[in-house]
């Protein structure tokens, strides 16, 4: 559920506290993701790159 600022505003330490925690960790997990989906996305696209050559290298 999304919050609006007005809940911001009203939350007191310790729930602002927790709210910061969760966002840290969210924030973690998904720069985590980003980057493991950026370097096999990448690593993938390299090993299809290189069996196409092979490939062509073959034929030729």
């Amino acid at each position: 559920m999304l919050m609006s600022k007005s809940d911001v505003l009203f939350m007191d330490l310790h729930q602002k506290h927790e709210l910061s925690l969760f966002t840290e960790e969210l924030y973690r997990y998904m720069s985590f993701a980003t980057l493991i989906n950026e370097y096999s996305s990448k690593y993938l696209s390299s090993i299809h790159l290189s069996r196409e050559l092979d490939k062509n290298s073959l034929l030729n």
